[in-house]
């Protein structure tokens, strides 16, 4: 690696400016992190969709005052969706593993993202 003129490598000003502007992460041990929280809030997002996955129609679940607007029973998209894989039965599974996919994903590049600006900030080049 090659050093400028304050010391910094290559490698130091490739990932400050990833950090602070744009560009690919390459820290392994950032990208480590991102796949830990995000297999777990899958897992977790998995099993809350089990534990709240309700057999009930669609306008069951409405509130009382807007069950008239519903005129017959419409199959949910993603209930149709998981049907064609074989999965009709297991829709809260799927959904909230999605939902865990989504939330640990941007939780923990949210997370990255306002860590790496405080050690930046700080003068702490990694």
């Amino acid at each position: 690696m090659t050093e400028n003129k304050k010391g910094i490598t290559s490698k130091e000003t490739y990932s400050i400016v990833s950090d602070t502007v744009i560009g690919i992460n390459a820290r392994k041990s950032d990208n480590l992190l991102q796949v830990k929280i995000t297999i777990i809030t899958i897992i977790i997002g998995a099993i809350i969709g089990v534990i709240f996955d309700g057999n009930a129609e669609a306008s069951e679940q409405l509130p009382s005052h807007l069950q008239h607007l519903v005129k017959e029973p419409v199959e949910p998209v993603l209930k149709v969706a998981l049907g064609v894989v074989g999965l009709e039965n297991h829709t809260g599974l799927v959904a909230g593993a999605i939902a865990g996919l989504i939330l640990g994903f941007l939780g923990s590049g949210f997370y990255l993202m306002v860590f790496r600006a405080v050690k930046h900030a700080s003068g702490d080049h990694e």
